[in-house]
């Protein structure tokens, strides 16, 4: 999907400034969508599979209204992200990043 990046985002970029999520995602994105990977020997590329920063906190965040009672609570935390990465074979991936 896309990342929007705002003014107020791009004025977390001066130094002493915090990064937030847009940012992080924004640059981890570039990192793994670079240009000018054929430069690079395929000797040393690596397959890699990079979550955007929401994924923990949609993982580990308990929801404020009850869901599902009778189901153990890490099958809930699983089916709260189960679509975030159904496209992509994660076991064939020689890094996944979860920032």
């Amino acid at each position: 999907g896309t990342i929007l990046v705002t003014e107020d985002d791009l004025r977390r970029l001066r130094p002493g400034e915090y990064l937030n999520d847009s940012l992080v995602d924004l640059f981890l994105r570039r990192l793994i969508q670079t240009p000018d990977a054929g430069q690079v020997p395929s000797s040393s590329r690596v397959a890699c599979f990079c979550l955007n920063t929401q994924f923990f906190t949609k993982l580990s965040t308990k929801p404020e209204t009850e869901e599902r009672k009778n189901t153990p609570v890490a099958r809930k935390a699983y089916l709260r992200v189960a679509t975030w990465a159904r496209s992509v074979d994660l076991f064939e991936k020689d890094v996944v990043l979860v920032p």
